[in-house]
């Protein structure tokens, strides 16, 4: 059995990337803030077995309940997929110290638990692995998202750094980071009114290969980083090379 706990799976990337691990003799830990999107994700699983914990990253003691429910029926984690995060754009000199605190905790602390405390897990057992979900906005920032892109910059130095740690047991930590993909995270996300579809022409125009990420191109990422056994500390872009 392998398990593979998930955070931000209630939508998006994570719910995509509870798809793709799909597989018979798998469990699937997924974690998000809300219980019914949750749920509605659990459902659409075949194959894998599923656990659900409603459980919001920026808050210890619900990480610390989760872990503790986690516990009765999970012995060891195979693969962590680091993905919970939002983005709040704001000009720099408008931007309250509430909403860096916010997004810190959101995109950075709430990984930073969730890693702590499943460490123990992944160290039972051989190759087990890591997998950030950060931004290429992390190492190319642009205009009103000074905050978000400081947490993503963070959270790619971070995975250096754990990879570096944690090579000695073999637990691999590598980190991708996504261009502009179609999901809720965005304003323009399944909506058809003109604004929203200027905005996808314009964000297609970004990338050489002229079209927005789908959820599944991170998704199989993951399962690649997952699955390889001498890859740690790597950056993987997938932009369709707007990075470029």
């Amino acid at each position: 059995m392998k398990t593979v706990l998930i955070t931000g799976a209630s939508s998006g990337i994570g719910a995509e990337i509870a798809r793709q691990f799909d597989k018979p003799n798998h469990h699937l830990l997924l974690f998000g803030r809300d219980q019914e999107k949750l749920k509605s994700v659990s459902s659409e699983i075949r194959e894998a077995s599923t656990e659900t914990f409603s459980c919001d990253l920026s808050q210890k003691s619900e990480v610390l309940q989760a872990f503790k429910d986690l516990a009765k029926t999970t012995s060891s984690i195979d693969i962590l997929v680091n993905n919970a995060g939002l983005i709040q754009q704001n000009r720099f000199e408008d931007s309250k110290e509430e909403e860096w605190e916010y997004q810190f905790q959101a995109n950075l602390f709430g990984s930073f638990r969730i890693t702590q405390n499943s460490l123990s897990l992944l160290r039972k057992g051989e190759g087990k692995s890591i997998v950030n979900i950060a931004s290429n906005l992390g190492f190319r920032p642009i205009s009103n998202t000074s905050v978000y892109s400081a947490t993503k910059a963070a959270m790619i130095n971070w995975t250096k750094s754990l990879a570096l740690e944690l090579a000695s047991e073999n637990i691999r930590v590598n980190v991708i980071c996504p261009g502009i993909v179609n999901t809720p995270i965005h304003s323009f996300y399944n909506k058809e009114d003109s604004e929203s579809t200027n905005t996808r022409d314009a964000c297609r125009k970004v990338s050489p290969l002229g079209k927005i990420g789908d959820p599944k191109d991170i998704a199989e990422a993951v399962e690649f980083l997952a699955s390889s056994k001498w890859i740690t500390g790597n950056t993987l872009e997938i932009d369709g090379g707007s990075t470029l």
